[in-house]
């Protein structure tokens, strides 16, 4: 295996697996205490879930001892039976404790990161229980241990961990591009390699092997409405589907990126597959999981850290109480002590930079250059182009109508990572009045926080949660009086508001491509 190991891949995974996971210290002395005042199973359970790292100990211990993959330990009653008592307490006894204050922010991103493993076993053993998918306990136990590479991750890499947070999750980069940049290998494949040498349990590990799960285009597949006429026709698909490993997959990536919120629309997708494993509505899903998020944060309310039920209230904002910008100076924040603290002066995000020659360039050619273009689809990238290279936008889409002009598509995307649900949205326009009106002649409108509240009521909320943007432009597209579709931009949450002077050369750009649609059609038609 090590021989086949990127020299980024290997240099992470020695580096984690050689670094301790130290517990909370006020987990080890009350589970001593609760050990030799022969407290409930039930108590001594509770104090275990609720510090990852002191599972991990236990169970990987008990693992040891059995060393047979027939009899594999995820019960702790039968972690119990196989340490004995006194055999705990040693464990216990000699487990690494954190020993930095609890203000420090590298054992908050670790504690973070097991809080989120926590809520995955939650997670685990409710929808095992609800979808009859493998033993619910042994589901909650192996969820939480799947989780320790990232553990690893943070304590090791706090800085690196932080970028790939930011870019990935409020720029919108792709992850793996970030990932080599970063990390020089994928982010999956260390947490892969070291899952295995850390000796996680089989169906912990299993949970983090590319081939025990389904591929990429796979996992869209059980997101769309049609889902069984994919299993229909693809019977690895279908046997999958019920795989306890599957449904753990699922649920650490939902449980990891809670830190964004309930409502983001990067959660909807896992949200969608829920609901259609257990054959229940969407919002079915989504309100099982605030009565666990809300029940797991009242169980372990005395951890530090921000727990679960905190995000329910959070609007569709990038940047959270979790998510923080990351900055170049946490080795000078440990030297403080010596050096004297300097005044910081708060970061203003720069406007946007408009490349106006490309967008005359472009606007030029959609009104008199139309036989350059090859093919509509020519003239809707470049319509990409002259809004995202030109107008400077983050996102920017095409929605297309489809066959029967019940519904838009986003065939055109630019600046959207291939993970991001925006691929996938459906608007059907008998839900979604805001674009249905806007095919009904060639017209645009532009979102802010003032008129925002109103647009949302004209929207579905699975359109709301995708976009996720208070601050956007859109606009149709028509050819020869026939409408084609809808073009969507924004900006990212941190940046200056759109402008009036944005927004005229947004659809100055919008209404040359129609013109060029047009044009483009009446040349075919000749």
């Amino acid at each position: 295996m090590n021989a086949k190991m990127a020299n980024g891949t290997r240099q992470w995974v020695e580096k984690l697996v050689s670094t301790p996971l130290p517990v909370q210290k006020a987990s080890a002395k009350l589970l001593t205490k609760q050990i030799k005042e022969q407290a409930s199973l039930a108590d001594m359970a509770h104090t275990v879930a609720r510090d990852p790292a002191l599972c991990l100990h236990l169970f990987r211990a008990a693992n040891r001892v059995t060393q047979s993959d027939d009899a594999e330990v995820l019960s702790l009653n039968h972690v119990m039976s196989t340490l004995g008592m006194q055999g705990i307490i040693d464990i216990v006894k000699k487990a690494p404790k954190i020993q930095t204050p609890a203000k420090d922010a590298f054992r908050g991103a670790y504690v973070q990161a097991q809080i989120s493993s926590g809520l995955s076993g939650f997670l685990a053993e409710h929808w095992g229980q609800k979808c009859h998918i493998g033993n619910p306990e042994r589901l909650k136990w192996a969820a939480i241990l799947a989780g320790a590479p990232y553990w690893g991750l943070w304590r090791i890499g706090y800085q690196k961990m932080r970028q790939w947070q930011w870019q990935v999750w409020v720029e919108g980069k792709h992850h793996q591009t970030v990932e080599q940049q970063l990390f020089g290998s994928h982010l999956e494949d260390i947490v892969r390699i070291a899952g295995r040498q850390l000796g996680l349990p089989n169906l912990a590990q299993h949970s983090l092997e590319r081939a025990e799960l389904p591929d990429t285009k796979q996992w869209a597949m059980l997101a769309e409405d049609n889902y069984r006429e994919f299993m229909d026709e693809d019977a690895s698909l279908r046997h999958l589907w019920r795989k306890p490993e599957t449904l753990l997959s699922i649920l650490q990536r939902l449980s990891q990126q809670q830190e964004l919120g309930w409502w983001h629309g990067r959660n909807q997708m896992f949200h969608i597959m829920l609901a259609h494993l257990s054959n229940q509505p969407l919002f079915k899903a989504y309100q099982q999981h605030h009565q666990i998020a809300v029940a797991y944060s009242r169980e372990f309310s005395m951890v530090d850290g921000f727990l679960p039920a905190y995000s329910l209230v959070w609007s569709y904002t990038p940047e959270t109480p979790f998510i923080r910008r990351p900055v170049d100076c946490v080795q000078q924040a440990q030297d403080a002590v010596v050096a004297k603290p300097k005044k910081t002066v708060p970061k203003v995000e720069k406007p946007r930079a408009a490349n106006v020659d490309l967008i005359q360039e472009l606007v030029t050619k959609f009104r008199q250059q139309v036989s350059d273009f090859e093919n509509i689809h020519d003239i809707l990238l470049t319509t990409n182009r002259a809004l995202y290279e030109g107008l400077g936008m983050q996102r920017v889409f095409v929605c297309v109508l489809n066959k029967d002009g019940s519904a838009l598509r986003p065939l055109y995307c630019q600046g959207v990572s291939k993970e991001s649900p925006i691929r996938s949205l459906k608007i059907v326009l008998d839900k979604n009045r805001l674009f249905s009106k806007l095919l009904n002649h060639q017209s645009s409108f532009k979102v802010d926080k003032s008129n925002y509240r109103q647009a949302q009521n004209m929207l579905s909320s699975d359109v709301v949660m995708t976009l996720g943007q208070k601050d956007f432009m859109a606009m149709s597209l028509f050819a020869n009086d026939k409408p084609i579709g809808v073009v969507y931009a924004d900006t990212t949450g941190g940046e200056s508001p759109l402008t009036e002077k944005e927004y005229k050369a947004f659809k100055t750009i919008c209404q040359g491509a129609s013109h060029a649609l047009g044009a483009f059609a009446r040349q075919r038609s000749s």
